[in-house]
């Protein structure tokens, strides 16, 4: 099991793609038609063998508009991968956990689940064939890297006023496990705490790994965003850097 999309809602995808491109070096992003399914635009960028998505309301009524007319901007989804999907959907059914989206294709299958029942935030798990593979990403994502300032997405931090009752229900979905208030993945960790801003419960923060924190900092400023210690806030989310 690994972390292989962070998703960010916003408003309006520019100001934010660009702020972000401006920031993390980030190449030409692809944008995906198949998310208009679900009333939104998005902006897909490569960050390694791993994606930082943008996505923003095109209609009325939409699930992300929902979220932000509750939360604001800000971390909405994120997508880990597995290589055995169905037992994922096995436990889902056992834990009464609802799929609000299946998708049963060659290239990849997925399944979305319902942020009521597993809480913190959308969540999708995904199974590519082959491993390597993304669908989401578009036909030569392996050549939009940029600058590569960004070599991996590393962790997801969730707020709640019930941490522990959060990250136990995702590890025993996701059949890992929950310790110290973490989930430790293949490559990135899940950290549940308490709401410590009054926002309620979801996605406090994504954890990068970057080339030169300095240099990041500073191009944050640049691009107009708030920069705290090694953090950037952009889009309602807070990137925590750590040295690649």
């Amino acid at each position: 099991m690994r972390l292989r999309q962070i998703v960010v809602a916003a408003r309006q995808i520019e100001p934010l793609a660009g702020q972000l491109t401006e920031t993390f070096g980030l190449g030409s992003p692809y944008r995906d038609p198949g998310v208009g399914d679900f009333g939104l635009e998005n902006v897909v960028f490569t960050i390694g063998d791993q994606f930082l998505e943008i996505v923003a309301p095109k209609q009325d009524d939409t699930a992300a508009g929902r979220f932000m007319d509750r939360w604001g901007e800000g971390g909405y989804m994120i997508i880990l991968q597995t290589g055995d999907l169905e037992g994922l959907r096995k436990r889902a059914r056992e834990q009464d956990i609802r799929r609000v989206w299946d998708i049963d294709r060659d290239e990849i299958a997925a399944s979305h689940l319902h942020p009521r029942d597993i809480g913190g935030a959308i969540l999708s798990v995904d199974e590519p064939h082959p491993a390597e593979s993304w669908l989401w990403a578009g036909p030569g994502w392996q050549e939009r890297t940029g600058e590569g300032l960004v070599r991996a997405a590393t962790g997801v931090s969730f707020q709640s006023p019930a941490p522990e009752a959060l990250g136990q229900r995702w590890a025993d979905l996701l059949d890992q496990p929950y310790s110290g208030g973490m989930i430790a993945l293949s490559d990135a960790r899940l950290h549940f705490g308490p709401d410590e801003n009054g926002r309620g419960e979801g996605v406090s923060a994504y954890r990068l790994k970057v080339a030169g924190i300095h240099d990041v900092r500073r191009r944050a400023t640049y691009a107009g965003l708030m920069v705290e210690g090694d953090s950037v806030l952009a889009g309602g989310v807070r990137f925590e850097l750590e040295t690649a």
